[in-house]
């Protein structure tokens, strides 16, 4: 199966998707667990993910022919619409302020492996890592998981944040420091 990493596939794909339901399909497929994932990581409840997702798709389709490959990625296009609809649901429901954790964040990262111990040990480390995301502000937060979970690049997390490159580079290195400040503590 193709990845979200093979830009040339998933802009062809993306332009064929204008006019052949299947090669949204296959783009669907492909980008599926990424989105879920970045989507579920910030709102942290699993009913609100699957509903931002379907809207994220939704709207993937009914924008395709607003894609441009001459200005971005496939790959950065979606993640620009992702976060932009993670941020007008966490508007929607700042009212409230009330976003579950639930107990199933952990299988998230799930690992195939069947030795207890080693998955006690990781799921410790995640447990880690995952508190001192939550120390980082909002920007912070969604660079690291731009950055290090699906490998963008400074000028495409500039674009889906909607900042400059040097900012996006300012942040990094910022929150890259308050990490480290946080695990030597």
């Amino acid at each position: 199966m193709e990845s979200i990493t093979d830009k040339d596939y998933c802009n062809a794909l993306a332009e064929k998707s204008l006019y052949d339901k299947e090669s949204f399909a296959k783009l669907y497929d492909i980008f599926f667990d990424a989105v879920y994932n970045f989507v579920f990581y910030r709102l942290r409840n699993i009913e609100s993910a699957n509903d931002v997702v379907s809207e994220i798709f939704l709207k993937v389709y009914a924008h395709l022919k607003d894609f441009d490959k001459n200005k971005s990625s496939f790959k950065t296009w979606l993640f620009t619409i992702t976060n932009n609809a993670v941020i007008d649901y966490l508007r929607y429901i700042s009212r409230d302020k009330t976003v579950d954790f639930p107990e199933y964040f952990e299988n998230l990262f799930s690992d195939d492996t069947n030795q207890p111990e080693r998955n006690l040990i990781l799921d410790e480390e995640k447990a880690q890592v995952l508190a001192a995301l939550d120390k980082l502000s909002e920007n912070e937060r969604q660079l690291i998981q731009l950055k290090y979970w699906f490998e963008f690049s400074y000028f495409e997390i500039a674009e889906i944040l909607n900042l400059t490159y040097s900012n996006v580079r300012i942040i990094h290195y910022r929150a890259l420091k308050k990490l480290q400040k946080i695990f030597n503590s």
